[in-house]
């Protein structure tokens, strides 16, 4: 029999902690206060289920000019959006807790700023990524 011991729940937060920490790195966003950040492997949210179908359609090609969103996609759209920031977000961390900022208390532009830089639609320095398209959740690289 094998010797080898399965991992718990505990040792794979550890792990996804370690990638994360790994990942990580200084960013000043608009107001001019700095946070720890990493941008979230696209993978990572495709595996998870947790990429929004209007999102993937744009990734894919999907047509332009295509009707306003509907209330269930913004719905599907917000809340994507508020899981990526607080996927981005490593220090300080977004919650309830002791050291922990509740993402309305984030001004709207650092909010923004935060959101296409997840997305790899600007540079840590805020520049447009002239490559980037808009809704396009590029593979990190």
């Amino acid at each position: 029999m094998d010797d080898k011991k399965i991992a718990s729940a505990d040792q794979w937060r550890a792990a996804q902690k370690e990638v994360q920490a790994a990942r990580g790195e200084l960013l000043t966003l608009p107001s001019g206060l700095t946070v720890r950040a990493a941008r979230p492997d696209p993978l990572e949210w495709i595996f998870g289920g947790r990429i929004p179908q209007r999102l993937v359609s744009a990734v894919m090609g999907g047509p332009s000019g295509e009707a306003s969103l509907s209330v269930e996609e913004l719905v599907e759209l917000s809340k994507f959006a508020v899981g990526l920031l607080t996927a981005t977000i490593l220090e300080p961390r977004i919650g309830d807790g002791p050291g922990e900022i509740k993402l309305d208390e984030i001004p709207m532009p650092d909010r923004v700023f935060l959101f296409k830089w997840a997305c790899r639609l600007v540079t840590a320095a805020g520049k447009e990524d002239p490559s980037a398209k808009l809704g396009e959740f590029r593979q990190a690289g």
